[in-house]
């Protein structure tokens, strides 16, 4: 609701300035939390450990053939990047691009055919932590699968 609609008269210039710089200040803030705050869901795959390290791996290569391709390497940034992955010391130090593409194509082939199985493997997944919450709790595995999801 505007100023003038509620008190009958427009907002004095220095007011407008001050109120609309707090609003700045306000909106910067927000935005800079969201900028903080992670865009990554870590529990979407507490399930599948190996599905992470296969897309890991898959970026790792994806990271690398950029830079190949740019002809400078930030070993720092693949190095942070290969953690938690299935790639070598002798497959990080290479820098042929042709190496390093067929790599890219045999990870991403890994990573899809990942994928595909990933429905099934969630499912055999839920189905044994609901049989092992429905012994604990001393229910049935449907309730205790209704507690899970």
């Amino acid at each position: 609701m505007d100023h003038a609609a509620s008190h009958g008269a427009p907002l004095p210039l220095e007011e407008a300035y001050k109120l609309n710089k707090i609003d700045d200040q306000i909106t910067e803030i927000m935005l800079s939390g969201e900028r903080i705050c992670s865009r990554k869901n870590n529990q979407c795959q507490s399930w599948s450990p190996w599905q992470r390290k296969i897309a890991r791996t898959y970026s790792y290569w994806r990271q690398k053939l950029i830079m190949a391709y740019k002809k400078f390497f930030r070993w720092d940034h693949l190095d942070q990047l290969r953690n938690h992955t299935s790639t070598t010391d002798q497959e990080h130090e290479i820098r042929d691009y042709d190496i390093i593409r067929t790599h890219v194509k045999q990870s991403r082939d890994k990573w899809k055919a990942c994928k595909k199985r990933s429905d099934q493997i969630c499912r055999q997944f839920l189905e044994e932590r609901a049989s092992f919450f429905a012994s604990k709790l001393r229910c049935t595995e449907e309730k205790a699968l209704r507690a899970i999801i």
